[in-house]
């Protein structure tokens, strides 16, 4: 399973083309509380993320032996908490309309709107799309919650917008990182 994370090292991270050889190249950095989606299960303290290239598209690497708190699942800030039946869950925020879909993610469920929350119980995100975040409910418009569902299952997976943006203050989705 995959996760959305968020370096909260505190530091800029060096992101890397490969892991396992002598001489890796640095493809790219990880800024401090930029996001990114961590790829499957890691190779020991060397971890496979999904990240916003500087040349404006996801690409992947790895994170070799980061420091502490680089990788931290989003669950850990979040923008709030909303408890739907007997359940609270962790909320995050908006700041554009984004797409929802279900959870294969080959169909569109519908879309979360801008000002809006999803909510979810987890850090977890799309096993081939990272950056896609599993979510369960969607806060519509008039304030409602709408279970998302397809694919026989109860939860489906929004775009969290970080092929245009990664920074805290440039992503769609916002907790409190």
């Amino acid at each position: 399973m995959s996760d959305f994370c968020i370096n909260k090292s505190g530091t800029n991270v060096p992101i890397y083309n490969t892991w396992g050889v002598s001489n890796p190249i640095q493809i790219g950095t990880l800024y401090n509380r930029e996001a990114y989606g961590l790829v499957g299960s890691s190779e020991g303290s060397d971890h496979c993320i999904q990240f916003l290239s500087s040349s404006g598209g996801i690409a992947t690497g790895f994170l070799l032996s980061p420091p502490s708190n680089t990788v931290v699942g989003c669950a850990s800030y979040p923008y709030g908490y909303h408890t739907i039946g007997s359940t609270t869950y962790i909320t995050f925020i908006f700041r554009q309309k984004s797409t929802v879909y279900t959870a294969s993610g080959k169909s569109v469920w519908g879309s979360v709107a801008a000002g809006r929350r999803v909510a979810c119980l987890t850090s977890m995100s799309g096993d081939n799309k990272a950056y896609w975040k599993g979510i369960n409910y969607v806060e519509s418009s008039s304030g409602s919650w709408v279970a998302v569902t397809g694919d026989d299952k109860n939860y489906g997976f929004v775009d969290t917008g970080l092929a245009n943006g990664s920074s805290a203050s440039t992503i769609r989705m916002y907790g409190s990182w």
